[in-house]
């Protein structure tokens, strides 16, 4: 089999753009969904439309992915607090029922709005690293999505 008959079968994905440093002041969460990678790892996955941005690279109409990967020690807490932003409620109250409903067919967080802050940090090792912190917006703020999706040049959900 050759390099060709691959692509004849590949999956079309549109993800990869990751977080960069800056302020994402509204995105619009489309899923959230669990995988396993290609070396077996469990992650977690969150798509988003970013409506208002502070980042020239990842400007309002453009969309946005957060892998998690559960490799990570720090992975179980990073999806609670991000979970917790987008549900808009204390972090006490993600459970593993409301993890598992977040990332079900039923997609309950699809069309919530919310903040991220970026900035750039090392790990450990010394490698560059990208924290991701994420904000709810209040319900006033979610009112809007219909208009502020629009304005950024989105279809509705």
């Amino acid at each position: 089999m050759g390099i060709h008959d691959l692509v004849g079968d590949a999956e079309v994905t549109n993800r990869g753009v990751y977080f960069i440093e800056g302020t994402y002041r509204v995105l619009q969460v489309e899923q959230i969904f669990e995988m396993v990678s290609q070396n077996d790892d469990d992650l977690v996955i969150i798509e988003c439309a970013i409506l208002q941005s502070d980042v020239k690279d990842r400007p309002a109409g453009s969309r946005v992915s957060q892998v998690y990967n559960f490799r990570y020690k720090s992975t179980p807490g990073n999806v609670r607090a991000m979970l917790a932003a987008v549900f808009a409620v204390p972090v006490e109250e993600i459970t593993p029922e409301v993890s598992m409903l977040a990332c079900s067919q039923e997609q309950p967080c699809a069309g919530r709005l919310v903040r991220v802050e970026a900035k750039l940090g090392e790990t450990r090792a010394g490698n560059p690293f990208t924290f991701v912190s994420w904000k709810p917006l209040r319900d006033d703020m979610q009112l809007q999505a219909a208009e502020l999706r629009e304005a950024a040049g989105f279809e509705p959900l």
